[in-house]
């Protein structure tokens, strides 16, 4: 995804640059700080913004007991991880032995 969101951007960058520019600048093809600092902040700004939105609505379930299951990954079985499946939580054996 990354590559395609940075080859988007930049041929809407090249689209606008060749499309608008040239009522601004005629001569020549002229390319300002502005132009890249504003790219950098609207990029730092959406960016931010994701990675606010992915801690609060996190792609994989959280605190799942079935995840490692899920995902194939051999958990080694302790009395705190049978405490956290199913069956540790439909047997309720009463306390930590």
């Amino acid at each position: 995804m990354i590559p395609l969101f940075i080859w988007a951007w930049m041929m809407h960058f090249a689209d606008m640059s060749f499309n608008i520019m040239p009522a601004l600048h005629p001569n020549n093809f002229h390319l300002s700080w502005m132009d890249l600092s504003s790219m950098a902040f609207i990029g730092g700004f959406l960016g931010l913004i994701f990675v606010k939105n992915l801690y609060k609505y996190p792609i994989v379930p959280q605190q799942d007991p079935r995840f490692a299951e899920s995902q194939d990954i051999m958990v080694p079985a302790d009395e705190y991880v049978e405490a956290a499946t199913a069956r540790g939580i439909n047997h309720k054996s009463g306390g930590h032995k």
